[in-house]
């Protein structure tokens, strides 16, 4: 019988001790992962099944741009989550795959650009409301960047020549994420085969950033005097929800990044690392941490698996599946799309060559002109040159 026991107090002792040798394994980062990963997978699964009921109900020209819209949840999710895995990694994994993700929040913005374009009837159509606007207003001043890039820019004319300098600001931000992602990548590579040295690298790496954020701010600029122009052009459908909607988890991810080095340059993470230290060795835990810079990238990443998840029950709101039931009825009438959403669809919601044409039509705008012609009463009218159709659908 005493045997009996002293087995099971032996088995007892080495559970205890194979446990708690895991434990010991464990890490603060190895705890934030586990905490993210679930917000990250249920953020990812609300999103996609909010664009399967898209995919199935949203019978409009608007959906192609709006799912890929919502495509930042899955892929800010996922990509946040990676990064918060690779945080360690050698290879430097996580920086890439940031810079992923500041590819697709430029083609987000474009993306909302163009369901704004969609709704409102087109490029074309907009330029000639505005246009109209700009003759009965008679003439302006112009309209100009606020400080400082108006030191560096011109003054636009009130019409299509502001609309079609305003869409190509925030086009351009596409371009130079993919040349910042290229740039990027090639440093990746000759720090992988050790073609740089630390320093260099570093001196680098800031070149393609700056003009990253040189040109996002004057996209962003764009976007703003956009908006001020257009607002009474354009039907409300709940246009700003949409935006902050979007923009918000960029503006989560900038800010705090901004919020977490400045509190990294103060000294006070300091003290939160040294609590948490503490609770570590006093629970058993590994408190091995990230160096500086790992640790500032994975903290923003491990909120923003959070953040995300609460984006991903915003857009529910913000971009409903039978929105067209809400709009007005010239809305309804513009943008409706009878066919059933097949495969080609689907499939032609990733293909982003019709990006392409959207900038082809926001060039177009240079076509819009006015023509004097006599009305009925003998007056002086106006009518507008248009060149083509709308290429945005």
């Amino acid at each position: 019988m005493a045997s009996s026991w002293d087995g099971r107090g032996l088995a007892s002792r080495a559970l205890t001790a194979m446990f708690h040798t895991t434990w010991d394994l464990i890490t603060p980062e190895n705890i934030a992962q586990a905490l993210g990963a679930p917000a990250a997978f249920l953020a990812v699964v609300i999103s996609l099944t909010h664009m399967a009921r898209h995919w199935r109900y949203n019978k409009t020209k608007i959906r192609k741009s709006t799912v890929r819209l919502l495509f930042v949840v899955p892929i800010f999710a996922l990509d946040c989550w990676a990064c918060l895995m690779l945080e360690a990694s050698r290879y430097e994994w996580a920086e890439l795959l940031t810079g992923i993700r500041e590819v697709y929040e430029a083609i987000a913005l474009v993306s909302f650009l163009e369901l704004v374009l969609t709704i409102s009837g087109g490029t074309r159509h907009l330029g000639e409301l505005m246009l109209r606007r700009a003759e009965e207003e008679g003439p302006t001043g112009g309209t100009k960047h606020p400080w400082p890039l108006r030191l560096v820019t011109a003054r636009y004319k009130a019409g299509p020549e502001l609309l079609r300098m305003m869409l190509l600001g925030i086009f351009q931000y596409v371009f130079v994420c993919l040349l910042y992602m290229f740039l990027i990548t090639c440093v990746w590579t000759m720090d992988r085969l050790h073609l740089l040295t630390p320093q260099v690298s570093l001196v680098v790496k800031a070149l393609p950033n700056l003009m990253k954020a040189v040109s996002c701010a004057f996209a962003l600029s764009c976007l703003l005097l956009f908006a001020h122009d257009v607002k009474d052009l354009v039907p409300s459908c709940g246009l700003a929800g949409k935006f902050l909607s979007i923009k918000g988890i960029v503006f989560f991810t900038f800010w705090q990044g901004f919020v977490i080095r400045l509190s990294q340059r103060t000294g006070q993470f300091g003290a939160v690392q040294q609590a948490l230290t503490k609770k570590a060795l006093k629970n058993g835990i590994d408190a091995e941490w990230w160096d500086d810079a790992e640790l500032r990238c994975g903290l923003n990443d491990f909120l923003l698996c959070f953040e995300v998840l609460f984006f991903s029950v915003l857009h529910l709101y913000a971009y409903p599946a039978r929105e067209i039931e809400r709009m007005p009825e010239e809305v309804q009438a513009r943008i409706r799309l009878e066919e059933r959403p097949g495969i080609d669809r689907i499939v032609s919601t990733v293909n982003l060559m019709n990006l392409g044409r959207l900038k082809r039509e926001i060039l177009s705008l240079a076509d819009v002109s006015p023509t004097d012609s006599s009305d009925g009463g003998g007056g002086k009218g106006s009518t507008l040159v248009a060149a083509a159709e709308p290429l945005i659908w």
